[in-house]
């Protein structure tokens, strides 16, 4: 049974404790217990700024049993709708992606799509650093959970002619920088962010015809929801389906989205550790590459 959001943040104050969507922290009516319905529009608010459709629904559930009727309660299932209308896109463009014709005889037959933040990477990067200078930004050995196995497992991959990639939800540039230490300068890895895509909640001006300049998404975001966007972009770059993709995530929200669509996606809660590329080596062919 999903937790309670109410007792979350009893449990957790600070937890949603962000700036108030601006005039709309004065336009709760709580209709039920006052106490419940303040922290109900202290998580709803906060929910609108994560702009996340699973925060948005826990928010919005706790709001409605809070008896809550306010403007940030209209607005927050209004851009539910719109996020939940573009994953829905997105898992249906990843289901209908197809192996290019010309895959069989010369490009890739696989492709292998890793996580960055606790999955390559040993800490969750995005969370550490956000928006520090990149220069500022350490990447060792230590940075990675396992970099031997990892560097042996990605050549060999390449070498069996896969293709790899990297979806994350926080920085290219630092996911690049790591890149660069593990593989060298022309590592080659396509790495995609929430920044490549557009704000899947943007909605339209209402005068029609008007030009609506919409913005992309934040790195360190999870507008996106989920990784089948960025797994779609990747499927139609590489000419595969999505049986053809194989994910390691260490999100299962993300595995259990994107095994919707037929992906390979298996659940990293340790990163990838020796068992985890030991596994997925064999099941590709490639397991004496990682025994070296």
């Amino acid at each position: 049974m999903e937790e309670n959001p109410i007792k979350r943040l009893r449990a957790n104050p600070k937890a949603t404790r962000l700036p108030p969507i601006a005039g709309q922290a004065k336009k709760l009516e709580p209709s039920g217990d006052a106490g419940e319905a303040t922290q109900a529009g202290t998580l709803l608010l906060a929910a609108l700024a994560q702009r996340n459709s699973r925060a948005l629904r826990s928010a919005l559930r706790a709001a409605k049993t809070a008896g809550l009727s306010n403007a940030a309660l209209r607005t927050a299932s209004s851009l539910l709708g719109r996020l939940e209308a573009a994953e829905n896109a997105a898992l249906q463009e990843l289901k209908e992606a197809e192996r290019s014709a010309t895959n069989d005889a010369t490009g890739p037959t696989k492709l292998i799509v890793f996580d960055f933040d606790l999955t390559i990477a040993r800490q969750h990067m995005w969370g550490t650093y956000k928006t520090a200078p990149l220069d500022s930004i350490p990447v060792s050995e230590e940075t990675f959970v396992d970099l031997r196995l990892f560097r042996s497992l990605v050549r060999a991959l390449r070498r069996k002619g896969a293709a790899v990639a990297i979806a994350t939800f926080g920085r290219a540039d630092v996911a690049g920088k790591a890149m660069d230490f593990a593989l060298g300068a022309d590592h080659g890895m396509c790495i995609l962010t929430p920044a490549d895509f557009p704000d899947p909640g943007h909605q339209e001006g209402k005068t029609p015809g008007a030009a609506s300049k919409v913005q992309n998404c934040p790195e360190g975001s999870a507008w996106l929801g989920n990784k089948n966007r960025q797994l779609a972009t990747l499927a139609k770059l590489n000419g595969v389906a999505a049986m053809d993709i194989v994910l390691l995530d260490d999100d299962l929200h993300n595995v259990k989205e994107a095994l919707k669509a037929g992906v390979d996606a298996r659940h990293t809660p340790k990163g990838l550790n020796k068992a985890v590329i030991k596994k997925l080596a064999v099941d590709l062919g490639v397991a004496k590459a990682t025994t070296k």
